[in-house]
């Protein structure tokens, strides 16, 4: 980071997920998951300033709303006190839908093909993808293709967990993505919330994606999957509704119907 940067950082919007900081300063975005925090700091400077370090010991500097400083600082310090710091064991069992070092789409064509191919009987472990989608330790990358894989087997039950991890969990940019991308994604994802994980990626993903979210196959059974999540609703809703107590460390946290189906997922966002 840069001295100026250090002296002077740029006012961001800040939106805590289940697994991570949005910093959103200028158009670009920066995502910082929970995991990977060694430190987090509010405090007033040059107006207030969040400071978090992660544990290679590079930071990102933010300036926020005075109005919202302290509460960011909450949610940040409730996310480290809260989100495990190393995923559970299933990560394991689906580890071969890493994305490494693949380009966007290629990456979710093989997971999509993993997806189908579980429909056979292949190697895909859909119980080890139903844990990790709502794993919020488990990496972005293997979240984001259980999500597509679980899509792609083209069954309600596999749609009904996506949806409800939708409904119950605030998910990372990249899990929004690779859901929006996959089999019914259009249904599943508004495009607004898709827009708003975009500039989370890099630009050559952003790209990519953009492109991709109007293919034949993110609205295939379109219709079906609607009424799916119609009647998945209320009953997810009701869910979190009971799960409450869990979110009460903020007034903001809640679930809004968009599109029909989803909403913030829960996502606490400063503005």
């Amino acid at each position: 980071m840069g001295l100026w940067q250090k002296v002077f950082p740029q006012r961001a919007v800040v939106t805590v997920d289940d697994a991570g900081v949005r910093c959103l300063a200028a158009g670009t975005g920066v995502y910082v998951p929970f995991a990977e925090i060694e430190s987090a700091d509010v405090r007033q400077g040059i107006g207030w300033v969040m400071r978090l370090t992660r544990r290679d010991g590079s930071e990102v500097v933010h300036r926020l709303a005075p109005s919202d400083a302290l509460e960011v600082q909450r949610e940040v310090l409730h996310g480290l006190a809260n989100v495990p710091r190393a995923p559970g064991p299933d990560v394991e069992r689906v580890a071969m839908l890493a994305r490494g070092a693949r380009p966007l789409l290629a990456w979710l064509a093989s997971v999509a093909d993993a997806g189908r191919s579980a429909y056979r009987g292949a190697s895909l472990d859909e119980d080890a993808a139903r844990a990790c989608l709502t794993d919020s330790a488990a990496p972005g990358d293997v979240r984001a293709a259980c999500a597509h894989a679980l899509l792609a087997t083209a069954r309600e039950d596999a749609l009904a967990t996506v949806a409800r991890a939708f409904v119950a969990h605030s998910l990372p940019p990249l899990a929004v993505v690779g859901a929006r991308l996959g089999r019914a994604g259009a249904a599943l994802v508004p495009d607004g919330m898709c827009d708003d994980a975009l500039p989370f990626l890099s630009p050559v993903d952003a790209t990519a994606a953009r492109g991709a979210m109007n293919a034949p196959v993110t609205h295939e059974d379109a219709e079906h999957a609607h009424a799916v999540m119609l009647r998945l609703r209320d009953e997810a809703l009701e869910a979190f509704r009971t799960d409450a107590a869990a979110h009460a460390h903020t007034r903001r946290f809640r679930a809004r119907g968009v599109g029909g189906y989803a909403g913030e997922q829960g996502v606490t966002r400063f503005k």
